[in-house]
């Protein structure tokens, strides 16, 4: 029986690490998300030029550009589209964007979603699904387009706490 105990506290420990550790993730990632759109909430104009100065049609002129519209819409609206239907929709400008990360629910990304971005950020033998949308490709564009790729990186990392956890419960 001692073996069984000891096997539980050890499982017991070990999830209340994870929890607590997934905790202090999801503190600093909602840090940054503050953040992030405190920098963007009066640069509308900004954001709208950064979006116009890329060209829609592949080869683009901006590739990271293009990469952040299109991950912008499928964050925000749960569907992956063109440079151009992003530009449509939530990309439409810089106001239009601002007041979609504003009224913006973690919550109601969906596990597909969360798959598909999942391939823009987590390495696979150290490949992306985009090259071009990396921190160090975004960077080149300004304190702008930082500010975006934060944005959504620190509520892919709320989502990804949150699929972890149902993944961990599962296994328990």
């Amino acid at each position: 029986m001692e073996n069984n105990e000891v096997e539980m506290n050890f499982e017991d420990k070990r999830y209340q690490s994870i929890q607590e550790a997934e905790k202090k993730i999801l503190e600093m990632a909602k840090v940054q998300l503050t953040n992030s759109f405190e920098s963007l909430k009066d640069k509308a104009d900004d954001i709208t030029k950064l979006f116009d100065d890329c060209i829609p049609t592949i080869p683009t002129n901006k590739p990271p550009i293009y990469t952040l519209v299109t991950v912008l819409n499928l964050l925000l609206k749960n569907e992956y589209s063109t440079f151009m239907d992003s530009r449509k929709s939530v990309c439409l400008n810089g106001n239009r964007l601002l007041e979609e990360m504003k009224s913006f629910n973690v919550e109601q990304v969906n596990f597909h979603c969360y798959s598909l971005l999942k391939g823009y950020f987590e390495n696979v033998e150290d490949d992306v699904l985009n090259s071009a949308f990396v921190y160090e490709e975004i960077e080149k564009y300004g304190q702008i387009a930082i500010d975006l790729y934060e944005w959504i990186d620190s509520n892919f990392t709320i989502i990804s706490v949150k699929y972890s956890e149902d993944i961990y419960d599962d296994e328990m």
